[in-house]
């Protein structure tokens, strides 16, 4: 037993506090940061804004330059901040790139060994309900760019990649949007792999007029219906090659081919 400065007793085994576990106490260059991204998204800061440099941030929070200039560092590695040299530099506020986040997601998927398959599954929930969303919410001056995306002149990335981005920017949700860019930086690491022929490439134009129809004239189910016929087609292309099995990302494919 032993007692404290108050004169208390108490057990020698309560006398001693238990370590805080390192892995809770965080550092303080994640707490600036989590400062400064607060403060970013609070007050929705546009992309281009003037932010504070290192030695303001110092005079400012009191931290160190060692502190600062981790917390600078884990801003611009989410992508909310970019530095830029030269008389006209300094640091400034940015968007994150979507290829952050597809990046970020490939390792997970190359570890887990996910399929092609899998991936397809996922297409075939998500990108016919942007569809359907997208014959509520698109824009003229959208349905006139999916139209000129569907031209018969555009390659095989330009019309298949692109086209379903435009729906996804079109369809007036943001966790869509956001997912179906995701998932076709993912699907466009592998489609020059399949050799796509022509008959592939009219079938694929085809599909996406008939989408787009659906999509200007409001009727959102047959949109949805048509999106999914469309995926499933290409499903089907890709089980003929005997790659529908195979991993999304491929040892030794590290970093991720996005085609563009």
């Amino acid at each position: 037993m032993v007692s404290n400065e108050g004169g208390d007793t108490m057990r020698s085994t309560d006398a001693v506090a238990k370590p805080w576990p390192k892995s809770r106490i965080p550092k303080a260059s994640s707490l600036l940061a989590n400062d400064l991204r607060n403060d970013i998204l609070r007050r929705k800061l546009p992309s281009g804004t003037n932010f504070p440099g290192e030695s303001e941030l110092i005079d400012t929070t009191g931290y160190s330059r060692a502190t600062v200039r981790e917390a600078l560092r884990l801003l611009e590695s989410e992508g909310l901040i970019v530095t830029r040299r030269g008389p006209q530099g300094g640091i400034q506020v940015s968007r994150p790139d979507v290829n952050q986040s597809t990046r970020s997601m490939a390792v997970l998927l190359a570890l887990s060994d996910a399929t092609l398959r899998e991936l397809f599954e996922f297409r075939c929930v998500v990108e016919p309900q942007a569809a359907r969303l997208a014959a509520s919410a698109a824009t003229p001056e959208q349905i006139a760019g999916m139209v000129r995306a569907t031209a018969e002149d555009l390659g095989p990335l330009d019309s298949v990649v692109s086209f379903h981005d435009l729906i996804a920017e079109a369809c007036g949700n943001e966790f869509y949007r956001v997912t179906v860019k995701v998932i076709l930086e993912i699907a466009a690491w592998h489609t020059p792999e399949e050799g796509l022929d022509s008959a592939d490439l009219h079938g694929a134009h085809a599909a996406h007029r008939r989408v787009v129809e659906h999509i200007a004239a409001g009727r959102g189910d047959r949109a949805a219906s048509a999106m999914e016929k469309h995926l499933r087609a290409f499903e089907a292309v890709v089980d003929s090659r005997g790659n529908l099995d195979a991993t999304v990302l491929r040892a030794g494919d590290w970093p991720p081919r996005v085609a563009r």
